[in-house]
Parts: structure tokens; C-alpha cells; sequence
């Protein structure tokens, strides 16, 4: 492999990452395509499931953030 294709690899790895924004809007797309009908009966279950999993995630990881903010305030007191 060469130099250029192991620092476009290393590039693209460090571009792909996942942020709770993304998680979120994530969870939005999936609601909304649910409203519209996108998802056939049989799929459902599914889809549910990781809705379920996403907003659970996002809600721990904000609950996480709010108490850390609340500690690093208390600490700066």
C-alpha cells in the first residue's frame, strides 16, 4: 500500500466518526419515516427496536453531560 492511499485511509477513518447530534437526527429520520409509511408491517419490529436503542443512548449520554456540568459548576463554587 502505498504512502497517499494509508494517509487517505487514515483520513476517512478519522472523517467517519458518529456524534450525538448524529444520533439524534438519526432518531428524527426514523420517526418521520415511520409517520410517512416508509416501513413495511414486517419491518417494524426492527426499526422500533433501534429507535428505542437511539433514544435511550441519547438520553443516558445528555443525562451524563448535564451532571457533569452540574459537578464542574459545583467544583467552580
Amino acid at each position: 500500500m502505498s504512502e497517499e492511499n494509508v494517509n487517505q485511509e487514515a483520513q476517512a477513518q478519522s472523517q467517519a466518526t458518529i456524534t450525538l447530534g448524529d444520533m439524534v437526527a438519526l432518531y428524527q429520520v426514523i420517526n418521520i419515516a415511520s409517520k410517512r409509511g416508509a416501513f413495511e408491517a414486517n419491518e417494524l419490529t426492527a426499526v422500533g427496536n433501534l429507535a428505542d436503542k437511539l433514544k435511550t443512548f441519547v438520553d443516558k449520554a445528555n443525562e451524563q453531560a448535564q451532571a457533569a456540568a452540574a459537578e464542574s459548576e459545583a467544583e467552580a463554587e
